[in-house]
């Protein structure tokens, strides 16, 4: 990606990206990307629902234009909710996808539609939703990053490194034909296990409550804190294989 921001022939207005490959596991350097978009004039786009709530991440150190996230991944929060982070540059000029009465000062009053339309709201909120109080999913999210926040992401991060680590041992111990990434996300295992996984690996999983994602010869695990040792002991027991040969 640095290269190719680097080399464009073209002028780069905007680069997107995110901190890790959701099914290769491979954790990309923002703060490099980052710089070369810098230099190239482009604003910088991030997407954190990958990773934001298991891996400590600085928006001073990084500088994103914009940082957007679910709640509903690492965060243990609902769906149909994602947070914002909008570099103060753009608290000002940026222009929004919508305009209402939720990101506009006073949109709160009762005759709001009948003046004149109001300044925007200070800060990012200019890039609210509509209709943001949603008192079924807020309160969820808002609890779910207070427990984080008390746990502290530095330790949720290092729990979930240590429980992948134990997934990449565990599939080395039995012989599993998998690689290692060359920069492997902390947070997250893709095993690609080749012709060793069954076809019906996915039912035998699912009868057996253990959850993970396949793709094709590949099985993504993620874990959170609220797993242990035992729950990955019981991934590979209950994973169907063939015998190697």
């Amino acid at each position: 990606m640095v290269s190719a921001i680097r080399t464009s022939s073209r002028p780069v207005a905007v680069v997107a990206g995110t901190l890790v490959h959701w099914f290769e596991g491979v954790a990309i350097d923002l703060e490099t990307v980052a710089e070369a978009a810098r230099a190239a004039g482009a604003a910088l786009v991030v997407d954190g629902t990958q990773w934001v709530g298991a891996v400590p991440f600085d928006v001073r150190r990084v500088r994103p234009d914009f940082l957007v996230f679910a709640t509903y991944k690492f965060l243990l929060g609902p769906y149909r909710l994602a947070f914002l982070y909008a570099e103060p540059r753009w608290h000002e000029g940026g222009r929004t996808l919508e305009h209402h009465s939720w990101n506009r000062q006073g949109g709160d009053r009762s005759d709001f539609y009948k003046a004149t339309v109001a300044e925007f709201l200070p800060g990012a909120r200019r890039f609210d939703m509509g209709e943001r109080s949603d008192f079924a999913v807020l309160p969820v999210a808002i609890a779910a990053m207070k427990l984080i926040r008390e746990w502290t992401l530095e330790q949720v991060f290092e729990r979930l490194r240590h429980l992948n680590e134990l997934v990449w041992a565990e599939a080395e111990n039995r012989g599993l034909p998998v690689a290692r990434p060359r920069c492997p996300a902390p947070h997250i295992s893709i095993l690609d296990i080749g012709d060793r996984l069954l076809p019906n690996a996915a039912q035998e999983l699912r009868r057996a409550n253990v959850h993970v994602t396949l793709r094709g010869t590949k099985m993504r695990v993620s874990p959170h804190v609220y797993n242990d040792e035992a729950d990955i002991d019981r991934l590979f027991r209950s994973l169907p294989l063939r015998q190697s040969r």
